[in-house]
């Protein structure tokens, strides 16, 4: 149902702004809800080091939490990104 799949997005959205504000990652991570469901950008300067393809030890703690604030959701997840 249509309201319940919105209610659940909004309720992760809250949930990763709030782990944004509480561990200062506003420069590095964000949410948007549009019209295909929750976009969670990560930029890659909070993952790896420019030019490199080996995650910053770091970013796998970040992974880890997003990860487990999208498992709650009954929706497909989609992941997608790049680096230099």
């Amino acid at each position: 149902d249509y309201m319940r799949e919105t209610s659940q997005l909004l309720e992760a959205k809250r949930k990763i702004d709030a782990y944004i504000e509480d561990h200062k990652l506003g420069g590095d991570l964000s949410t948007t809800l549009t019209q295909d469901g929750l976009m969670v950008r990560i930029k890659d300067s909070a993952l790896f080091e420019s030019g490199s393809a080996s995650l910053l030890p770091q970013s796998e703690r970040l992974g880890k939490e997003v990860g487990r604030m999208l498992a709650e959701l009954t929706q497909a997840v989609l992941i997608s990104g790049h680096t230099d």
